[in-house]
């Protein structure tokens, strides 16, 4: 907000609990990358793929859907 960007149109993308941790923090949306043992019970809500391929696939998906949502508002 500081430098005007809406961290809320952001996609933070990574395969750590810390990553995670930082899209909450900045209002970015997380998508984990599976990796066994790598987050437990605070993946619930958090998209989740198997490879970075993927994980770009439901980001373009997400954004599409957002774009017509923002679209169909006064």
């Amino acid at each position: 907000a500081e430098l005007g960007v809406d961290p809320s149109a952001f996609y933070d993308v990574g395969d750590q609990k810390t990553d995670v941790e930082l899209a909450r923090r900045i209002g970015a949306t997380p998508v984990f990358i599976r990796r066994p043992a790598s987050l437990t019970d605070d993946a619930r809500g958090i998209a989740a793929a198997d490879d970075l391929w993927e994980a770009a696939g439901w980001i373009i998906e997400h954004a599409k859907q957002a774009a017509r949502g923002a679209e169909s508002q006064p």
